[in-house]
């Protein structure tokens, strides 16, 4: 199984921009499952609205290419926090991203040929 991982805060419209990035990218026919992971709000008072946006958008995400899970984060773990507790081990392959990056359609080509360069390090 192939995993992507999207890291998000409260910026709804550049997460959008990085899932319609990931959408239009040329997959070949296999499968990639995507996790978009919402962090919780710092300040309840100044957050809470744009993250809860952020949750509506992801949820409404039409994602063409596997199977889509969205998780909200009931407290802010921070960027780090959403590093170190995105991924574990479920995935032969597991891409993560923050909702800052648009790839290039090009990325699942790039990746057919670097993982197996890759493979001599594999855990």
């Amino acid at each position: 199984m192939k995993i992507i991982k999207v890291l998000a805060f409260n910026r709804p419209l550049v997460l959008r921009h990085c899932l319609a990035s990931l959408n239009e990218a040329y997959y070949l026919g296999q499968q990639w499952d995507l996790d978009i992971f919402i962090d919780g709000p710092r300040d309840e008072e100044t957050d809470r609205a744009l993250v809860e946006a952020s949750l509506v958008m992801a949820r409404s995400f039409e994602w063409r290419h596997g199977s889509k899970r969205v998780v909200a984060r009931p407290a802010n773990l921070g960027i780090l926090g959403q590093w170190l507790n995105c991924y574990d081990g479920e995935a032969e392959y597991a891409l993560i991203v923050e909702e800052d990056v648009e790839l290039t359609p090009l990325f699942p080509l790039i990746l057919q040929r670097l993982l197996p360069k890759l493979q001599p390090y594999h855990y």
